[in-house]
Parts: structure tokens; sequence; C-alpha cells
């Protein structure tokens, strides 16, 4: 016995913009990071402090205002 079902994807979105925040302290806090780019390709820059692990959130949200965000905790980790 074989049981289908129709599935049907929705058409991409394009991303408009997109925001990075990172912490320090696993979350407690975040401070915004400099984020540049468009049409789908985005860059961001943060200056994080020695000897620390960095953990990420990034929030991108569409023309339509559809939204996804993901956390990294603990992404990596800086230098002495």
């Amino acid at each position: 016995m074989s049981n289908s079902c129709g599935l049907q994807l929705a058409a991409a979105q394009t991303v408009t913009k997109v925001t990075v925040q990172a912490s320090v302290n696993d979350g407690k806090t975040w401070t915004s990071a400099a984020v540049t780019g468009s049409a789908g390709t985005y860059r961001a820059r943060y200056t994080a402090p020695p000897s620390r692990h960095v953990t990420l959130r990034v929030t991108a949200t569409t023309a339509t205002g559809s939204q996804i965000s993901e956390t990294i905790t603990r992404a990596y980790a800086t230098a002495p």
C-alpha cells in the first residue's frame, strides 16, 4: 500500500534587510553589528573583545515583512 501527499513549495522571497547582533556573555546583552550589502549578499562587521566566546543572532527580512532568525551560541572564540 502506498500513500502519497502533494507538497507545494512556496516561491523564494528576496531578503531585503539583515540585522546581526553579537553577545559576549551568552546572550544576556547584545550589540548590533554593522551590516552592509544588498540583493541577497550581506556582510557583518563586529569587533569582539579578546578571550571571549561570541554568540551571533542573525535576522533576515523580506520585502513582504517575513522574517527568520537564527542564533548560534558560542559561534567562535576570540584570541587572547
